[in-house]
């Protein structure tokens, strides 16, 4: 229920903010990046809150000292990555041929 009225919130506070961007008259695209990421930081912030009161023994924020741990996300992520550029590639490359 929590997380309907998150996201309920989230999306009226988009709309509030694109309605204001029309009369705005500096750059319109730096400022609409800017209310999207303050809005998604919002968001986030909710979420982890809701989730840090309903389930405090599973959300802890804490620092790993141990590099190995690191070491084993960053291999993870490069092979994320990898996955990631060989799909568009292939997509992009029969696009293009």
């Amino acid at each position: 229920m929590h997380i309907a009225w998150v996201d309920i919130t989230n999306a009226i506070i988009k709309l509030i903010s694109v309605l204001c961007l029309l009369k705005y008259t500096g750059n319109v695209l730096c400022a609409y990046a800017l209310l999207m990421s303050l809005t998604t930081l919002f968001s986030f912030v909710v979420y982890h809150g809701l989730s840090y009161k309903k389930w405090p023994e599973l959300v802890k924020c804490h620092f790993v000292s141990h590099k190995k741990d690191y070491k084993q996300v960053l291999v993870y992520n490069n092979y994320n990555i990898l996955a990631a550029v060989s799909l568009i590639a292939r997509s992009q490359g029969s696009n293009m041929l």
